[in-house]
């Protein structure tokens, strides 16, 4: 914390040496600190020595000093005060505390609005155990990065509160401790430096975690902005853990959703969480159900579930339900969401259409890997105009080979109860397929991860023969006539 505390030496010299005062205005906080472009939003009053009257005393972090006034509203009604020359308010005034603050040195710092205490500086507490402003809940949009001085710069200083957010990208900005909060209306940065419950042993840098989800989290609003040297934002900083109000709902595309550097792996991983959807399939022979989202799109809105007690086994294809207390793992490769005696489930629909993703051939490739192939795992997808040239394959001898135009890919027919007996397969080598719909599963083979097509109905095949389409129905028939095998 003391990187975050400490000022480098040659701000500290500049500071000490302060200008003589032009004159001695009392302001209020809106005074202070209103600016517009035409200003560079740097206050009117910069460099000039001045009074500060009406503000409640929100937060104390190091050598800080935030202070909002309730009676202004919700912009221009916050400013820090920075005590490092002269220490004397520090242990004396306290959160909730009234202060007004007289003969302090107005400076622009790193973008913000910063009045010094220095020496010849003096305060007033004038009551104490006032309650704090509510913070003012700002749309993500308004405090987004790139940042827009606009929407933004009214904020600084002030306890401002953003909803249904989730961790993204970590060890950001000027000291590598910035994250990112996110939702579909933007992404701003954060950082929890002002967290005085992180300081005490270890010491941790993040109380969040990435890919956590938050109905709400509340800060100080501050600006950090050194363009010469690279940097420029704004960040919220919570001030304890009583800031940050953890959502217990998550959709399944923040169970999923994974990059190379999470090793493919769900960021979730370990957490219990709450999450709903569609039932999409029957069970595989691993006990795995899949469950999607529709309204998710065509990425990263499928996940599996390992029912490990039984305690799912009516729900069919269709079910919408809400899964409370899962816990999120990885076995083999696969994320699964798993339903034991720590979870509850609750069915608020049925007869519901789970949705299918059609994928171009090339998204499922043997060789694509996780970068191109991950976002669709436990998804329901169709694969369009394809022919199964090889049953039995090196990955596995349950698996076959479909081609695609130039594209080969890896399909299994093992989780369909519709199997004849005997077989691993219900397709045969030479068969083309107008249409094959299936869960898409992920294997390790050779120790390469491999992508495979799982169909799990009779529903998901679709034959053609010649210029004959030949249906699902007929191929069961034949087979039970011993016509094929």
């Amino acid at each position: 914390m003391l990187r975050r505390v400490l000022l480098p030496m040659l701000m500290l010299v500049a500071a000490l040496v302060v200008p003589p005062a032009a004159r001695s205005d009392t302001l209020s906080i809106h005074q202070l600190q209103v600016s517009t472009a035409e200003d560079g939003w740097r206050s009117a009053y910069e460099n000039e020595v001045v009074s500060i009257r009406g503000g409640v005393v929100t937060h104390k972090a190091g050598f800080r000093i935030v202070l909002q006034d309730p009676s202004l509203g919700p912009a221009w009604a916050g400013v820090e005060i920075r005590a490092w020359q002269n220490t004397a308010p520090l242990g004396a005034v306290a959160v909730g505390d009234e202060v007004d603050f007289f003969d302090v040195f107005v400076e622009e710092f790193v973008g913000g609005t910063i009045p010094q205490f220095t020496d010849s500086s003096r305060f007033e507490i004038l009551s104490t155990g006032n309650p704090l402003p509510e913070p003012v809940v700002v749309p993500l949009s308004d405090l987004a990065n790139p940042p827009d001085r606009e929407r933004c710069e009214k904020y600084e200083a002030m306890l401002v509160a953003v909803e249904d957010v989730r961790v993204g990208r970590m060890d950001l900005g000027k000291a590598e401790d910035n994250y990112q909060l996110f939702s579909d209306a933007g992404t701003m940065w954060a950082s929890d430096y002002y967290n005085l419950d992180l300081q005490v042993p270890p010491f941790p840098t993040y109380y969040v975690r990435r890919g956590e989800r938050y109905g709400r989290v509340v800060g100080v609003f501050q600006e950090y902005s050194r363009p010469d040297q690279g940097w420029d934002y704004y960040q919220l900083l919570p001030r304890g853990t009583g800031d940050y109000e953890r959502s217990s709902f998550y959709t399944i595309r923040d169970v999923q959703e994974s990059s190379e550097a999470d090793d493919w792996g769900s960021v979730l991983q370990g957490a219990r969480v709450r999450v709903g959807g569609v039932v999409s399939s029957e069970r595989s022979g691993e006990g795995l159900l899949s469950l999607a989202d529709p309204l998710l799109g065509n990425e990263w809105a499928g996940v599996f579930v390992l029912d490990v007690e039984g305690a799912l086994a009516d729900l069919v294809v269709g079910d919408e339900v809400d899964l409370d207390g899962v816990l999120v793992e990885e076995r083999d490769g696969v994320t699964v969401v798993t339903f034991d005696a720590g979870s509850a489930l609750a069915v608020s629909g049925s007869g519901r259409e789970p949705g299918e993703t059609i994928v171009p051939p090339d998204r499922l490739r043997r060789s694509g890997g996780p970068e191109v192939s991950e976002r669709y795992e436990a998804m329901r997808v169709s694969v369009y105009n394809s022919t199964v040239v090889q049953r039995g394959t090196p990955e596995g001898s349950h698996l076959y080979y479909l081609v695609a135009g130039s594209d080969t890919l890896l399909a299994s027919d093992a989780a369909n109860p519709i199997l004849p007996a005997d077989s691993t397969f219900f397709v045969r080598e030479g068969d083309r397929l107008g249409r094959l719909r299936g869960i898409v599963t992920e294997i390790q083979a050779g120790g390469e991860t491999c992508y495979v097509l799982e169909p799990r109905s009779v529903e998901d095949y679709w034959f053609l023969g010649g210029r004959q389409r030949l249906t699902s129905w007929g191929r069961m028939k034949r087979q039970f006539n011993g016509e094929e095998s």
